[in-house]
């Protein structure tokens, strides 16, 4: 079965076959977003610098994505410079009590925490139906974004998801980084 990409339909063994310069954009962009950072060394360990300061974006940061994310940033990609530089989730209650217990800057207002960012994580993969909604918030921002997987509940949504990306000119990746 063929899948969407940013480039127009390819057949899946060739997913980024009309893709390349905007994955290599995202990339250069400094949003390898663990995804690519867990495999290839991209920046120099140091302070979190312009393109290391990653914004989670949730319904519920209670759930094992940001845990392990997190811990992954913190533990063994330390050394890569990333570093969790705010959240926002939609469970206000639950996700500023995640971030006080976790030490992370929770914001209320997204475009508060785009000032703290320079790439999005959108999470929430037990709740794909979300992801359009949390992207219409972030992609405006025009900064590379992470959407996790499930990527959307079906085509349809994952089209509008990609041709919103596509006309506010962001650069998104989605895998299964886990």
């Amino acid at each position: 079965m063929p899948i969407r990409n940013r480039g127009g339909w390819a057949p899946q063994s060739y997913p980024m076959m009309k893709t390349e310069t905007n994955r290599r954009r995202f990339l250069s962009a400094g949003s390898a977003v663990l995804a690519g950072a867990m495999t290839t060394p991209v920046w120099s360990a140091s302070a979190p610098s312009k393109g290391k300061r990653i914004g989670f974006v949730d319904k519920d940061l209670n759930g094992y994505h940001p845990r392990v994310f997190l811990k992954a940033m913190r533990e063994s990609l330390k050394d890569r410079g990333f570093t969790l530089a705010g959240c926002h989730g939609t469970m206000e209650a639950e996700g500023r009590e995640w971030a006080a217990k976790n030490d992370v800057a929770f914001f209320s207002d997204i475009r508060k925490l785009n000032d703290a960012v320079d790439c999005y994580m959108i999470l929430a993969p037990s709740n794909p139906e979300t992801h359009l909604e949390m992207c219409q918030k972030v992609f405006p921002f025009g900064k590379p974004t992470y959407v996790d997987k499930t990527f959307a509940p079906d085509v349809a949504t994952a089209n509008r998801i990609f041709s919103l990306a596509d006309r506010l000119g962001t650069p998104i990746q989605t895998t299964s980084a886990l």
